[in-house]
């Protein structure tokens, strides 16, 4: 079972980024600037004809979701709303489509998001970057008004995996 730490930073982590037929500029771009910053990161492409958002999401969410202590991802598509929406529904992974370094905040501070979606469509590069050099320096913030969510949500989380009759 993961533990709460395994979600309060992003510091250690590897960042798995991906991006769809729209969004790949933006990906491609974030994974440069994250390396040029010494950030541990990987970009990720689905190697079929489709490269649609489920597939990218399935290969980013996947590995945050198996091992949320070592892998936080970043994913991009047109809107940000399809592939944050879709990489909600797999275990440990809490994402937000982000439109400013605000919600970039908010979503680590209070929400401890491992997963952020962002929109090409929406979003210049230059935003790009500071939303994502937000959401990583913002830690989780430890307290037990967060903590008793965190509890809840992952409860609830486990009970929708396993529904009842």
């Amino acid at each position: 079972m993961n533990k709460l730490e395994d979600y309060q930073n992003l510091n250690d982590k590897a960042i798995m980024i991906g991006g769809d037929h729209w969004g790949h500029e933006l990906a491609l771009h974030l994974f440069q600037f994250l390396r040029g910053k010494g950030v541990k990161a990987e970009f990720v492409r689905y190697s079929g004809d489709n490269a649609d958002y489920i597939s990218q999401v399935m290969l980013v969410a996947s590995r945050v979701s198996n091992d949320p202590k070592q892998f936080a991802g970043i994913l991009a598509c047109k809107s940000g709303f399809g592939m944050s929406v879709l990489s909600n529904k797999f275990p440990n992974v809490f994402s937000v489509m982000c439109s400013d370094e605000y919600f970039a905040e908010q979503s680590r501070l209070i929400n401890y998001c491992n997963l952020l979606a962002l929109g090409s469509a929406i979003t210049p590069l230059a935003e790009a970057e500071k939303i994502v050099e937000k959401w990583l320096n913002t830690n989780f913030e430890m307290s037990e008004k967060n903590l008793g969510r965190f509890e809840r949500i992952k409860n609830i989380q486990k009970k929708s995996d396993h529904p009842q009759s």
